[in-house]
Order: C-alpha cells, then sequence, then structure tokens
C-alpha cells in the first residue's frame, strides 16, 4: 500500500530479483516436481493448465484492474523495467 511516501526501503531480493510474480511462475515447481516424481502426466498436465489459469487470471483481471485504477504503484516503473514475468 502507498501512503504517499516510502515506508520501506525497495530491495529486490530472492525470487523477485528475477521473476515479477514468483507466485505465478515459480511457485508451480511443487506441483511440476511430484507430477514428475510420480510419473503422473495427468497430474503434469492440470499443474501446467494450472499455470495457464493464473497467467490469464493476472492479464484478465489484475493487470487490467490496475491498468484501469488511478492508481500508480511507485514502485511499478522501476520494478517492471528490470524484471521479467
Amino acid at each position: 500500500m502507498y501512503y504517499g511516501r516510502f515506508l520501506v526501503e525497495f530491495k529486490r531480493e530472492g525470487p523477485y530479483k528475477w521473476f515479477k510474480n514468483p507466485m505465478y511462475s515459480i511457485g508451480q515447481l511443487p506441483g511440476y516436481g511430484m507430477a514428475l516424481a510420480v510419473g503422473s502426466l495427468p497430474e503434469l498436465l492440470l499443474t501446467f493448465m494450472n499455470q495457464v489459469c493464473y497467467y490469464l487470471f493476472y492479464y484478465i483481471f489484475e493487470f487490467a484492474a490496475y491498468q484501469a485504477s488511478s492508481f500508480r504503484n511507485p514502485y511499478h516503473s522501476h520494478y517492471s523495467a528490470q524484471l521479467v514475468a
């Protein structure tokens, strides 16, 4: 939440150093790992479909709502210029 001033220092650490939305990308690794560990093709496909749904939700609802809002995150320009989705 942005109150017109920065309350904490912005740091790009951990998974945020490389990914803008780590839950949407690397957060699915346990599902892929379990599917491979048990050799389940249906689980592998369902995990992939789950990840696709995460990204669809993000681009259709979250990103669209952010673009339509008058609120602009002060970290966004710095953050998105150096990270990948």
